[in-house]
């Protein structure tokens, strides 16, 4: 029989880069393990963390070694063998990127490509001058000439741009890659575009399983979804990384549970009695959204019927958390879900005014999901509002359109204004313009005026056409900021050739303060147009005699007496 690896309980690991130079001990010892860490030349820190069984510490340990191993730490016997391999591999690869090209070449095209970026630059050489092209690959670029004393002077400093472009990262690339003309200007056409959408809509663009949060709106089931054969994965492993440390595994792990689970097994496992700390109402809250968009939209009538007569034999609406940073009971998101508005509403309508308005623990316990359980979006919103709820993700501002529609958008919008950060504020922003209504236009103004992403909404607003000028005609009647806003909006489409559709939406609107205004200061104002200013035509003007005269008949009138001396001082009477 071949011998059995012996487990290692302890293990010493660094990290030393350009950044970082630290190590990290762990050594397992019973049903705890202690871990030693800290940065070279300073005071390390020591910490003990014990578990109920030998078996759970030994998890735990593999765990914390996993994860040092993936952010770069290694063994520190393998630390001199990893840094020489290191070190020979950049001076192999700054011999490769630093190549001079040969001397017989007179032009280069490289391009280099990241994240953001997609560049090419080309460097053409001739004679004793090198001619350089650069910009955004797929247009022209700019372009720029050097020329030297001599042409040694100029190959010297061809090879040298070439060199450092390539130490930079840019590769070899096909000339294919060149736009050799400009793309042609886009001429002004009175006909209307066809790439915008000009009827009037009223619609949410939401995934058709959100809606199944509003469970008060009994939506018939859809139909399950025909999903491959994949290589079958034990419950026990989904299990262990449901309660692992990447976020992106535990949503994988729960998502592949609901689909090998039985109903009753998966309910099981959302109910099961846990520990009362911060990861566990994660796991739990995890649990809950894939229960509500990977099975509710699913079930049949008798199957929901069933899981209301479960949860109601052992209903309490008194239940509490254990402590702030646990969720509450499972079964009271469970309840939201399957459609027991009336218990739901015993739990929510105990809670005091405001007991999440500035409330730290909020994240934990996310009452949105129970107030998204209750029997309309009047009470939904009120509740929201008495309780001093906040949307904390995108998936949140979802749900509420789900089961509010347009009744509350303000709330949305007061979230997007009130962030600070542009990162932060995308997903609101994006959420938001899922709604395609005339009643969200005045919000989607106001956050293209004010908030950290106004491109969002100025294309929203570009996309959405019709819908936009139909919400803007009663913002138009205002004399503040947003109504200048709507006018000047309203002045730009008709410039861009939709005067006509201004006009039949304008006048399918009825008789309002604000059509009359459009009608006013848009539809009637005919704008003039100049010609191109002509630097060679001023010029001649300018230098012919009696430009004067011609000055004052055209601006202004020949009432007034413009006179110059020779010191070409202008004297207006």
């Amino acid at each position: 029989m071949p011998k059995k690896t012996a487990r290692k309980t302890t293990r010493k690991l660094v990290l030393s880069d350009d950044k970082s130079n630290k190590y990290w001990n762990i050594k397992l010892s019973g049903s705890s393990y202690t871990i030693d860490f800290r940065r070279v030349g300073s005071l390390g820190q020591t910490q003990i963390k014990a578990f109920q069984s030998k078996v759970q510490a030994e998890e735990a340990f593999d765990d914390m070694v996993e994860s040092k191993l993936k952010k770069g730490y290694v063994d520190a016997g393998a630390k001199k063998k990893a840094t020489k391999k290191k070190a020979a591999k950049k001076k192999s690869s700054k011999k490769k990127t630093s190549a001079k090209p040969t001397s017989n070449e007179t032009a280069k095209i490289l391009v280099l490509k990241a994240v953001h970026t997609h560049n090419f630059w080309k460097i053409d050489l001739e004679g004793n001058s090198h001619t350089i092209s650069y910009g955004a690959v797929g247009k022209v670029g700019r372009s720029q000439t050097a020329e030297f004393p001599d042409a040694e002077a100029a190959r010297a400093s061809f090879d040298k741009l070439v060199a450092a472009k390539l130490k930079r990262g840019y590769k070899d690339a096909p000339e294919s890659i060149l736009v050799t003309e400009p793309p042609p200007e886009e001429v002004e056409s009175e006909e209307t575009p066809t790439d915008f959408d000009l009827s009037v809509a009223h619609e949410i663009d939401l995934d058709p399983v959100d809606w199944y949060v509003a469970s008060y709106r009994k939506l018939p089931p859809l139909d399950r979804p025909v999903v491959k054969a994949k290589k079958k994965v034990d419950r026990a492993v989904l299990e262990k990384r449901l309660y692992g440390l990447n976020s992106k595994h535990t949503a994988s792990a729960a998502q592949q549970l609901s689909s090998i689970l039985s109903l009753d097994e998966f309910i099981d496992l959302l109910m099961k009695r846990r520990k009362s700390n911060h990861h566990e109402a994660f796991v739990v809250h995890l649990l809950v959204d894939t229960f509500s968009q990977h099975i509710v939209p699913y079930l049949s009538s008798d199957e929901l019927q069933t899981i209301r007569n479960r949860i109601r034999d052992e209903w309490d609406p008194t239940k509490e958390p254990d402590n702030p940073q646990s969720s509450l009971p499972p079964e009271f998101y469970l309840a939201a879900c399957v459609g027991l508005h009336e218990e739901v509403y015993q739990v929510t309508s105990r809670w005091e005014d405001n007991r999440y308005k500035s409330a730290w623990f909020c994240d934990f316990q996310y009452p949105q999901r129970l107030v998204f359980g209750l029997a309309s979006p009047e009470l939904i919103i009120s509740e929201w509002r008495r309780l001093g709820l906040r949307f904390y993700t995108e998936t949140d501002v979802k749900y509420f359109l789900a089961c509010t529609e347009t009744a509350c958008l303000e709330e949305i919008a007061a979230t997007v204004l009130s962030r600070q950060n542009k990162q932060d504020t995308i997903p609101f922003a994006e959420a938001l313009a899922l709604v395609r209504t005339p009643d969200a236009v005045p919000f989607i103004l106001k956050c293209k005026l004010d908030s950290r992403t106004p491109g969002i909404f100025r294309e929203w607003m570009d996309k959405n056409v019709g819908t936009s000028i139909s919400g803007l005609i009663d913002i138009a009647a205002e004399r503040g900021v947003l109504g200048t806003a709507a006018i000047e909006y309203l002045r730009n489409l008709k410039r861009r050739g939709f005067e006509d559709t201004i006009s039949q939406i304008v006048e399918a609107s009825g008789n309002s303060s604000g059509r009359t205004r459009i009608e006013q200061e848009v539809l009637a104002v005919q704008e003039q147009t100049f010609e191109p200013f002509d630097a060679a035509l001023a010029q001649q003007r300018t230098q012919s005699t009696g430009w004067f005269e011609n000055l004052k008949v055209a601006f202004m009138g020949s009432a007034v007496n413009i006179t110059c001396d020779n010191d070409r001082a202008t004297t207006i009477e």
